[in-house]
């Protein structure tokens, strides 16, 4: 059953308050609301945030929003599916905000795509992001391995 965005804001609130006072990051998946989001960010003065905008579907604009406030962005299999037509929001991202990931068991990438999705294929989503960024696939892992370290201070 789908929660109410107006029962859902004050939930994720109390979480982000919990999440700054045990100086942990937070995951956010913000799926179909974007504008709804950044509202809640000004209302909240968010103006920084130690976390990772997860499955990120947005727009280059509001990519940018969230790198303002610190946040890295991460993105799943659906880069690298034939239909997918936001390839300039992925390379608005700047490498150094970047991490990887797959949603398992969802959105598994293209070659298998329609699969179960398991974290070894998170390769492909690096093979993508080789062809985006135009850098080799070792300094791609290199640095967003350095990135989830840094987010996650392993």
């Amino acid at each position: 059953k789908e929660v109410p965005l107006q029962d859902q804001l004050p939930v994720l609130d109390k979480m982000l308050e919990i999440a700054q006072e045990l100086k942990l990051p937070v995951v956010i998946h913000n799926r179909d609301a974007q504008p709804e989001m950044q509202q809640f960010f000004e209302k909240n003065q968010i103006q920084s945030l130690r976390g990772v905008m997860h499955s990120f579907a947005g727009s280059s604009e509001d990519a940018q929003f969230y790198l303002n406030r610190e946040l890295y962005i991460s993105f799943t299999g659906v880069i690298t599916f034939k239909n997918f037509k936001s390839m300039d929001v992925v390379k608005s991202v700047p490498v150094e905000r970047l991490l990887l990931e797959t949603d398992s068991p969802f959105l598994a990438p293209v070659p298998r795509r329609g699969k179960r999705n398991e974290p070894a294929f998170v390769r492909h989503i690096a093979d993508k992001l080789v062809e985006v960024h135009s850098i080799p696939v070792e300094k791609i892992c290199s640095i967003t391995y350095g990135n989830a370290e840094e987010l996650f201070k392993w």
